[in-house]
């Protein structure tokens, strides 16, 4: 026996089909706006690193620049029973300056992301006429 191929055809409501069709669009752009969004967080956090980095950077500094002025200034003579017998010790560590910001592969991906959404708005824009 041959199998013999049924065609299904299924009529919308244009105004149904458009309304869904809008609907889908809007909620395309929602997407492809927020992954923008996202990226540019990204972004903003490895900026946020390496800013971190850099203000430990400069405590370091500061803090060996205090260190430095202690050596040169004469230890002023303090009567025992005022001198505190605790003695405090900072605690330095080291903060790697691994982040990179990857610049380019932002834009890369910026301009990727507005193409996508003149393209869908200019759907959007075809639809409503």
């Amino acid at each position: 026996m041959a199998t013999q191929n049924k065609e299904l055809y299924v009529s919308f409501n244009p105004m149904l089909y458009r309304k869904a069709k809008q609907s889908i669009l809007k909620t395309q752009e929602e997407l492809v706006l927020s992954t923008g969004h996202l990226n540019e967080l990204k972004l903003i956090n490895k900026e946020k690193g390496k800013l971190k980095i850099r203000l430990h950077e400069l405590f370091e500094r500061v803090s060996k620049n205090i260190e430095t002025l202690e050596k040169q200034m004469p230890k002023p003579k303090i009567p025992k029973f005022l001198q505190d017998k605790t003695t405090k010790t900072i605690n330095r560590t080291r903060v790697s300056s691994s982040i990179d910001l990857g610049q380019d592969e932002y834009y890369n991906k910026h301009q990727s992301i507005e193409k996508e959404l003149l393209e869908i708005r200019e759907k959007l824009r075809k639809l409503n006429d």
